[in-house]
């Protein structure tokens, strides 16, 4: 059963968007939501809803590792990483520059930029 959405519902750009998410939201905290806005190799690549600037994507799968979508020359930078072999991270980098429009729209969408 389908409840309509509470006016708060429909000003958060998560609920205005839900047929675009990939799976439910997981929350994390009072207020956090994880958002899954992508899945590619095993890997999956998140968006936290309280999340500060500059626009970056969390990525999950044999290891972590923070990726700013769009950094300095217009490319994507490692932030940090923790536990991916070299062979993931070049495929995870990968993914986030062939994406990276795809995913600064996800976080516009998310943040309500």
């Amino acid at each position: 059963m389908r409840v309509s959405p509470t006016r708060h519902d429909r000003r958060n750009p998560i609920f205005l968007q839900q047929s675009t998410l990939l799976e439910k939201p997981i929350r994390i905290g009072y207020s956090t939501l994880v958002v899954t806005i992508h899945r590619q190799f095993g890997f999956r690549f998140a968006i936290l809803t309280d999340d500060h600037e500059p626009p970056h994507v969390h990525v999950q799968g044999d290891g972590e590792m923070k990726v700013v979508i769009r950094g300095a020359g217009g490319l994507p930078e490692m932030t940090y990483t923790i536990g991916f072999k070299a062979k993931d991270r070049r495929r995870i980098m990968d993914v986030v520059l062939e994406r990276q429009e795809e995913f600064l729209a996800r976080w516009d969408e998310i943040h309500g930029s």
